[in-house]
């Protein structure tokens, strides 16, 4: 979600010129124009500043193909559950999928269990298959830093900033964990935040990671990755576990409407059961702020005038 003056998220606000917000905007719906066909002629009149604008703004609808967004969370990460890296660079200080045991890059999978050790993608990148499109996570083998938001405690939430768009699907990729025992799943509830109230709200159940269901996941629900092997936090005690996994869920947006954010909320009281949220990828239309048509027009009248 773009926030038009906002220099960055900690950084605050600094005022801008008239022609730079003028322009920060044309970018972006030019962006957008690429995508469509079909222009029609609109009559514009407001004021940017003292500038009074008046004229015709070409503008184009029409349908385009879906684009894929993959959603960056990586400000919303707090915690480290991937071991990545090999030998002398492997990573030794992790938080723990469920505080003691973690998935690894393959880099560290082959570096712990040799040939035969499974572990998640070093790039982060999982190509499409029949139930999802591409995906890209926000983890690497060369960054010991976070990966996953995780949630231990009832009521853990965080709000993610999605681009403004139209999404036919949005996908969620996670898993949960137990401390002690064995668990199914941990429980979420999600959000999703329109540019037009209200919210709409959804209860979904964040498998565990250990639990593969060999009858099938239910309809809406997949794995993004499976048969993996795990380790301790600290790099010791690798696991031939050809088990751990990601899952992915569908969230089913509204289509019609414009998403602005997600909130995920955990709602599961059992503080052994931790949820890891890897990443949120959306497949759809991403969608100009309304007031971009006019200072497109403005940017054009306003280079009009100079000549």
């Amino acid at each position: 979600m773009t926030n038009w003056g906002q220099t960055n998220r900690a950084g605050g606000f600094r005022a801008l010129e008239p022609g730079e917000i003028a322009r920060m905007r044309l970018d972006a719906v030019n962006r957008e124009r690429e995508k469509m066909s079909t222009p029609k002629r609109l009559p514009v009149r407001g004021r940017i500043g003292s500038v009074a604008l008046t004229g015709i703004l070409l503008a184009w609808s029409g349908s385009a193909a879906a684009d894929l967004i993959h959603v960056d969370m990586s400000s919303y990460f707090n915690a480290d559950v991937i071991v990545n890296g090999a030998d002398k660079d492997l990573d030794t200080v992790q938080d723990g999928m469920d505080s003691t045991r973690c998935f690894l890059t393959q880099n560290a999978a082959d570096s712990l269990g040799g040939d035969d050790a499974n572990g998640l993608p070093d790039n982060g990148f999982f190509p499409a298959t029949a139930e999802h499109p591409d995906i890209q996570l926000g983890y690497h083998d060369l960054s010991d830093g976070n990966n996953a938001w995780q949630a231990r405690n009832e009521g853990d939430k965080v709000m993610v900033d999605v681009p403004d768009g139209k999404f036919d699907q949005m996908y969620l990729f996670g898993s949960s964990a137990v401390e002690q025992g064995l668990s199914r799943f941990s429980e979420a509830e999600v959000q999703l935040i329109y540019a037009d109230p209200p919210p709409t709200d959804s209860s979904v159940l964040i498998r565990d990671w250990l639990r593969r269901d060999f009858l099938g996941l239910p309809i809406g629900e997949f794995f993004l990755a499976n048969g993996l092997d795990r380790v301790n936090a600290d790099g010791t005690g690798f696991e031939d576990r050809d088990d751990p996994a990601i899952f992915g869920v569908e969230l089913n947006p509204d289509p019609t409407r414009v998403l602005v954010a997600i909130m995920i909320t955990k709602v599961d009281d059992n503080t052994d059961r931790y949820i890891n949220v890897f990443g949120l990828t959306g497949e759809g239309q991403l969608v100009p702020e309304p007031a971009s048509l006019l200072l497109l027009a403005g940017a054009a009248l306003l280079r009009r005038g100079r000549r």
